[in-house]
């Protein structure tokens, strides 16, 4: 459609056949009553056709009928596909707005089964159910309805980027973690502990750190991580020239 903003209607009076062509309307990706193109049937509907959406803006919202695109007034046989590079984990085409990500089906999201299309930010079918106890809600375990809602795949990302950036939130030089260490090489004493030095005798040191982290938080994504670290830092500190009044050091890491 030629609108560049939505709200433009493409009405067809009698039957409509589709023959594998393309339909493509301009869309707010948010809620219900999001800003839309649609395409109105006034008589049966059949064939294939493909919806190539192109969003306006993705603000991004969980609907609950969904985004009316299609409008069949008629018998609605025929088939409408959206068109996108993006798949979903259930193997569904689908465009991404904000966080959620929306796809097409033939009936509102909230269960009615008319013959118009609709993009939905909601899982149409109802997650299983978890078994329960009988004398849960004695024990307060009752588990909750699973959450319906839709995300992008980048979401998850998202989400556990902070864990991701707390296990290499690390300080990285020997002397950011002991401080500043003193040497007698001179005399081959190390400083006195009492002065708040490190006692270090021979400048050879070495860090090995391994860390395995899986989390599983309860989330409505259903993020799940497996992080792995693992650090090896070794050091030699050798003198090269010694004077009674200073001291010149080489330091290899």
């Amino acid at each position: 459609m030629e609108s560049q903003t939505g709200g433009q209607t493409l009405t067809v009076t009698g039957d409509y056949a589709g023959t594998g062509g393309t339909v493509v309307i301009n869309t707010v990706l948010g809620d219900d009553n999001s800003k839309t193109d649609r395409l109105k049937i006034g008589g049966d509907s059949s064939g294939t056709t493909n919806l190539k959406v192109n969003a306006i803006s993705k603000p991004g919202a969980q609907t609950v009928n969904g985004i009316q695109v299609v409008e069949v007034a008629g018998q609605s046989d025929g088939t409408f596909s959206l068109v996108s590079d993006y798949t979903t984990k259930d193997g569904q085409k689908a465009v991404v707005g904000g966080a959620y990500a929306y796809t097409l089906h033939q009936g509102s999201g909230s269960g009615n089964k008319d013959g118009n299309w609709y993009l939905t930010s909601q899982l149409t079918q109802e997650p299983q159910k978890p078994d329960t106890d009988p004398d849960c809600k004695q024990t307060n375990t009752c588990p909750t309805d699973p959450d319906k809602t839709r995300y992008s795949a980048g979401v998850p990302v998202y989400q556990g980027y902070v864990q991701n950036m707390q296990v290499l939130n690390k300080l990285p030089t020997l002397q950011e973690r002991v401080g500043d260490r003193y040497l007698d090489w001179a005399n081959d004493n190390a400083a006195d502990q009492a002065n708040g030095a490190a006692v270090d005798s021979r400048g050879i040191w070495a860090r090995i750190e391994g860390a395995h982290n899986r989390l599983e938080p309860r989330s409505a994504t259903g993020m799940k991580q497996d992080i792995n670290s693992f650090i090896m830092q070794t050091g030699v500190d050798g003198q090269a020239i010694w004077y009674s009044a200073w001291q010149f050091q080489i330091v290899l890491r």
